[in-house]
């Protein structure tokens, strides 16, 4: 996994972004906080990720959101055993 980069995985209703810095992985909901559309690989430029419907912005990692912290993204629980990534998805 590239480091300080997004990374989008999975999809279907379960899609994550996934943010790599040294040993420390974070993954995020990929789902607009705004109307809930998938963020797609599309809007993805380096750290900021912007949702191709209404413009919204997002940066990584950390989630924040250019309209303010109440619409950040979700993150996620994350596990790393052996070079393997795990994300727990929780509704």
């Amino acid at each position: 996994m590239p480091e300080r980069q997004v990374v989008k995985r999975g999809g279907q209703g379960r899609a994550v972004l996934v943010w790599r810095e040294g040993e420390r992985v974070r993954a995020y909901k990929a789902y607009c906080t705004h109307q809930g559309m998938e963020l797609m690989a599309a809007g993805i430029r380096g750290n900021e990720i912007t949702c191709v419907q209404h413009g919204w912005r997002f940066s990584l990692p950390g989630g924040s959101c250019a309209h303010g912290e109440r619409w950040a993204l979700r993150e996620l629980t994350v596990a790393v055993d052996g070079g393997r990534v795990s994300v727990e998805w929780r509704g």
